[in-house]
């Protein structure tokens, strides 16, 4: 009697740790799940604000470009996952403070997009950008056209979207990772040029926050990069471009370019759904090359990118 007694409190103790680390680990890390209700319909508006910044025989030339958009996203499940709907109902462009007409950027972004998302959280497809290149043929001179055929083709616009998406969304769908951890790792990223440069990436899981009535997680990102090899090959490209334009088609290339990329990005989000609620983009870009009869030209680029969602 007194052995099986023994026995059954024994185990007690070790049902109650038991529970005690399983509570602990719940609090402790957080699962993100891709799976939003459907037909929602949300808003999202866009805010971002690039300025360059160069120096070239003693000048300081800077150029501000703004961005305005606002979009709205309907969400329907299907057999296959989810489809969401991007529809663009407004895109504002300014430089320098006056509002201007760009028919490449509108062409591209003021779109209606179906993003095809798979039942892990993967998109597999974005369909939409077929025909862009027919809408810029009386809107854009035919000889500009043909140098940006490639990177205004459906098939790259669409891999840029699907990249981004998954950067943002796909890549933590059905992971858990312990709050307040931090991950790093080196990832390829194509240019608009086509090539590939390795930047490294630290993302970090900071916690909880309230938006509004939900509770949201907070993940910050930061990202570095060297972009010497693309500047060259960037700067090569505009040199062959530019040939017959020049006064002295003979001019020599760029020499000694240096180049380098860093950003910071945040973003609140319902991790039950993957659902943001808020995002902020940062980032900074300096190109110093050695260009003949100008010498050093440094060029510095900052953006910053604001998206606020509205449920």
């Amino acid at each position: 009697m007194f052995s099986l007694f023994s026995r059954r409190t024994g185990l007690l103790p070790v049902t109650l740790c038991c529970l005690v680390s399983s509570a602990v680990l719940a609090e402790d890390t957080v699962t993100f799940t891709y799976n939003p209700p459907d037909g929602l319909t949300y808003e999202v508006k866009l805010e971002a604000v690039q300025k360059k910044e160069a120096q070239a025989s003693g000048k300081s030339q800077i150029l501000t470009e703004e961005m305005k958009l606002r979009k709205a996203v309907t969400i329907k499940k299907n057999e296959a996952g989810w489809s969401e709907f991007h529809d663009v109902s407004d895109l504002s462009l300014f430089r320098n403070g006056r509002k201007v007409g760009n028919p490449l950027i509108s062409a591209t972004l003021k779109r209606s997009l179906e993003y095809r998302i798979n039942q892990d959280g993967k998109i597999q497809d974005v369909v939409g950008f077929e025909g862009v290149l027919d809408e810029l043929k009386d809107k854009i001179p035919e000889q500009v056209l043909e140098k940006i055929a490639r990177a205004v083709s459906a098939e790259r616009l669409k891999a840029k979207e699907m990249t981004e998406w998954n950067g943002r969304f796909g890549g933590l769908a059905g992971k858990t990772v312990e709050i307040g951890s931090e991950e790093t790792k080196v990832s390829p990223f194509q240019l608009p040029t086509g090539d590939t440069v390795e930047f490294e990436t630290v993302t970090r899981y900071l916690g909880w926050e309230k938006c509004g009535d939900k509770d949201c997680f907070r993940i910050e990102q930061e990202y570095s990069g060297d972009l010497e090899a693309a500047a060259e090959t960037i700067l090569e490209k505009a040199h062959k471009m530019t040939q017959g334009l020049r006064e002295n088609s003979d001019t020599d290339m760029p020499e000694d370019v240096e180049a380098m990329i860093e950003g910071k990005t945040e973003i609140l989000l319902d991790p039950a759904t993957l659902l943001p609620y808020r995002e902020v983009q940062n980032r900074f870009i300096r190109m110093v090359a050695n260009i003949p009869g100008q010498g050093i030209v440094p060029v510095e680029q900052t953006a910053r990118k604001t998206l606020q969602y509205s449920y």
